[in-house]
């Protein structure tokens, strides 16, 4: 089974693929990059499998993440057994759960959440053969004879370094928007433009409706706008209470509280927004 965008052929994410094994025993998880995404996929295998953090392992490379790499390493030293591979050119993407049943995930998809769930990745997924786990054992055991374990004075160490990755952030964010100027130009704003850490919509959220993801119909955009349209509901049914105390009514069918996400006549086969409706009530109408 393969994996590479969205969702396996299973109808699973590749977060709920690695969740959907049970009775595991250990985990070992060898990745280039890592974001707080990742560690909360680590964090749910430790919950729903009751794993010491001996039982699970998890390999870096040095410059797993230039976003608080210091924080992230702490946070993951508390669950699960840290190791990284310095001064290597460590670039695998291997995750082998073995236990009652035993699942292999191979390919290019990082720890991350564009690894698992924005980029276009292609992953093996499958159950490996005696043969196949002893050689991806035999690459766990090379690594381990590589990696340096993670400890408080490396946490620390990562952390005084926060400045040069802020450095190294910035230039690749200054020469990211250089590259994908050619179809971004027209875009209202950028990434960078508004601080949105502790926002409920996120620049992702607003870039679906930018001009040059209007007339979208794939399978990624419609997961994305998915996504949106849950939060405004989330919304409507915090301030609904109030809403109709005024008396004022949503759509009377469920399905139509929202505008329409996908293109159609009804919107010149474009989707620059989503809002909730609001009108009269059924009496009045």
């Amino acid at each position: 089974m393969f994996y590479w965008k969205d969702k396996t052929q299973n109808e699973r994410t590749l977060a709920e693929e690695l969740l959907s094994c049970d009775s595991i025993r250990t985990v070992h998880i060898a990745t280039a990059f890592l974001e707080a995404d990742g560690v909360a996929i680590v964090h749910q295998l430790t919950d729903k499998h009751s794993l010491s953090k001996e039982h699970i392992t998890l390999y870096l490379s040095e410059q797993f993440s230039s976003n608080n790499p210091g924080a992230l390493l702490e946070r993951l030293s508390a669950i699960c057994t840290v190791k990284i591979l310095l001064e290597q050119h460590f670039h695998p993407k291997v995750y082998l759960l073995t236990g009652a049943e035993n699942k292999l995930l191979y390919g290019s998809s990082n720890l991350t959440k564009g690894g698992f769930s924005r980029n276009i990745e292609f992953d093996y997924i499958g159950t490996p053969s005696p043969d196949e786990l002893e050689k991806v054992r035999a690459f766990f055991d090379f690594c381990e004879s590589r990696a340096t374990a993670v400890d408080d004075e490396l946490i620390q160490y990562y952390k005084e370094q926060q400045p040069a990755f802020n450095e190294i952030s910035q230039a690749q964010q200054r020469a990211k928007h250089r590259l994908t100027g050619f179809i971004r130009h027209n875009d209202p704003f950028a990434a960078d433009s508004y601080d949105f850490t502790d926002s409920y919509f996120s620049f992702e959220d607003y870039e679906i409706f930018f001009a040059r993801n209007a007339k979208r119909t794939d399978s990624a955009i419609k997961h994305r706008r998915i996504e949106v349209q849950q939060k405004m509901l989330a919304v409507h049914k915090l301030i609904f209470p109030s809403i109709k105390k005024l008396g004022i009514a949503h759509h009377k069918r469920l399905e139509n509280i929202t505008s329409t996400i996908f293109p159609s006549d009804y919107n010149l086969h474009r989707v620059g927004w989503v809002g909730v409706r609001y009108g009269k009530l059924p009496h009045e109408i």
